[in-house]
């Protein structure tokens, strides 16, 4: 099966401009183990995560790990069904509202670079209401794992919706899939 980690490996070079050689400086290995790892032989998984920390990559980071950010547990937070999916309407409802207010201000605007002070306050106030949405999916999820729900078979069946829309690359194996055992998510090596 094609490791697509790979590619995007690949990618993360390219849009960084560094060579294979400067990744293999950076990541204390040797050019031709990089290569080869890029090339052929199925590298290690400690290699994609130290790619993924050299490289500064927010694309991999989420291939990798589902997610761009170390996950946060509220302590203080009401976990019951009723209450959480409350929660989770009123972050998205709050997400909604900064997404538009900020399309309206961001016409033509392709980079930070080109914002005014005031697009950049909005596009961060998205930002920032898609972590706290995040954070209420996440704890959806315990939740639903706390009443029975099961998480994989939702995982699974989402991995093929995307798939079947070609959001996946085009060889992925099903039966590939496994449960993360920490975070209750399913991942999938493509």
């Amino acid at each position: 099966m094609r490791d697509a980690r790979k590619e995007l490996v690949k990618k993360e070079l390219q849009r960084k401009g560094w060579s294979q050689k400067k990744l293999a400086q950076e990541m204390g290995y040797s050019e031709s183990v990089v290569s080869q790892y890029l090339n052929g032989t199925k590298p290690p998984e400690e290699f994609y995560s130290l790619a993924t920390q050299v490289l500064g990559s927010i694309r991999l980071k989420l291939v990798l790990k589902g997610d761009t950010t170390a996950p946060v547990y509220f302590e203080g937070v009401r976990l019951d069904l009723f209450f959480t999916m409350d929660k989770l309407e009123q972050e998205c409802r709050e997400t909604i509202e900064a997404i538009r207010k900020a399309k309206g201000r961001l016409h033509n605007v392709q980079h930070k670079n080109d914002c005014t002070k005031e697009q950049s306050k909005a596009v961060y106030r998205v930002l920032e209401k898609g972590k706290d949405l995040n954070h209420c999916v996440e704890h959806m999820d315990i939740v639903g794992d706390d009443s029975g729900f099961d998480l994989e078979k939702r995982d699974r069946k989402c991995l093929r919706k995307y798939y079947d829309n070609k959001y996946l690359p085009t060889v992925i194996d099903f039966d590939d899939i496994k449960k993360d055992t920490c975070s209750g998510k399913a991942s999938v090596s493509v």
